[in-house]
């Protein structure tokens, strides 16, 4: 759909890659911009690209539909809940690379507060160049905001270190594989877990997102995996 799988061949390689890692619930979360198509275009193109895979998912696996949204001036003014992931109320928000500005937090409160939406801050570790500790501070502590790592960021020590000192400590924490091709930002979830379960820090995380992370997303099935791939 976007910058993730190339075709259905992609996408089921991922996924056979993911259950051998172990992973056996996968939300999938394309991108929705909403300077670029309405809501209803977006879940019409997602549905298609869900169907294409019908019958290719890995035996035990289960798909879940979601998106990976992007936030811009004017989103909380639309309704966000066909764009939560399927059951719940939660909803994947990207930031922008950028500094942030007042209309940023402005946003956020109203999908937390005005929507009743449980924001998960995608990816945050990237946003390390951009966001200032406190600044990102002031995000998390909205009603219901998680944070989502992806296994890159423990796969090198200088990146692990710097965030370790950057991120505040998370309330709620989730981890995601951030997969989108087979060779490149392949499925790493099984290295990040051991590269973490050789940190003490890393073992607390992990600890915190295997006891809270499923909860935020898909009670009671155990999810590992969050960026999307279609």
């Amino acid at each position: 759909m976007d910058d993730g799988a190339r075709n259905v061949t992609e996408s089921v390689a991922m996924l056979t890659v993911s259950a051998e890692q172990g992973v056996r619930t996968v939300i999938a979360t394309p991108h929705f911009y909403r300077s670029e198509e309405t809501i209803s275009s977006f879940l019409q193109r997602r549905n298609e690209a869900l169907r294409r895979l019908e019958g290719h998912i890995p035996e035990g696996m289960v798909l879940v539909p979601g998106a990976e949204v992007l936030l811009q001036k004017g989103l909380s003014r639309l309704d966000l809940r066909d764009l939560c992931i399927q059951g719940t109320s939660r909803i994947l928000i990207e930031l922008p690379f950028m500094p942030p500005e007042n209309w940023i937090y402005e946003e956020l409160e109203n999908i937390a507060l005005a929507q009743r939406l449980d924001v998960i801050l995608a990816h945050v570790d990237r946003y390390m160049a951009w966001y200032s500790h406190d600044k990102i501070a002031a995000m998390m502590d909205f009603p219901g905001v998680s944070v989502q790592l992806n296994g890159e960021a423990f796969l090198e020590s200088a990146t692990f270190r710097a965030l370790r000192h950057w991120l505040p400590q998370p309330k709620r924490l989730i981890f995601g594989s951030d997969m989108h091709h087979i060779d490149r930002r392949r499925p790493n979830l099984e290295e990040a877990y051991k590269a973490l379960h050789k940190k003490a820090l890393g073992r607390r995380w992990m600890a915190q997102a295997e006891q809270i992370g499923p909860t935020l997303l898909l009670p009671p099935q155990p999810i590992l995996s969050l960026e999307g791939f279609l």
